[in-house]
């Protein structure tokens, strides 16, 4: 019989012993090594869950925004780049930016210094996402453009710069 001949230990093969109980340094290494080793395990799977968190969000996101629903897209793919930051999440949040500027400049009843520091701060997170968005990956085209529709969109408003920075990006 190939399985079972009578006797455990030509099944299983030799018995080895290891003991680090004899020789304190040999037991001070070994745990040390194993505890190094579930702290990094520990510390990469945190990372591989934050990296996984992001792209749910940033799905979410995107699928807010094939709705129609803007706000809830501006919030998920936020979320999705407050747990991992990729380039592309801070071009959409930039062109999110940008879609929300005609919204604010048309708005009935409201103050004019209102819709002035509204105005700015959306055109501010716009730059500033795509910004974010270059300085990630400088050497893709698409950073680069998406800083320039930025800019490019400010430039009638009276933006300081935003002609020359659109046509430096471009």
């Amino acid at each position: 019989n190939l399985f079972y001949n009578g006797s455990m230990t030509k099944l299983i093969g030799k018995n080895y012993d290891f003991s680090f109980l004899n020789d304190p340094r040999t037991g001070f290494i070994s745990v040390l090594i194993l505890v190094l080793f579930i702290l990094g395990t520990i510390t990469g799977g945190y990372m591989l869950f934050q990296k996984f968190l992001s792209v749910v969000f940033f799905q979410n996101g995107l699928s807010a925004s094939q709705q129609g629903n803007i706000d809830k897209t501006l919030s998920s793919i936020s979320r999705a780049a407050s747990f991992s930051e990729y380039d592309v999440y801070y071009r959409n949040l930039s062109a999110i930016n940008i879609a929300r500027l005609n919204p604010i400049l048309s708005q009935k009843g409201v103050s004019q210094d209102t819709i002035k520091a509204d105005f700015q701060s959306e055109s501010r997170f716009a730059i500033t996402n795509a910004l974010r968005a270059r300085d990630l990956d400088p050497t893709n085209y698409q950073n680069w453009v998406a800083l320039g529709n930025a800019y490019e969109t400010l430039a009638p408003f009276g933006v300081a710069d935003a002609h020359e920075e659109a046509k430096k990006a471009f």
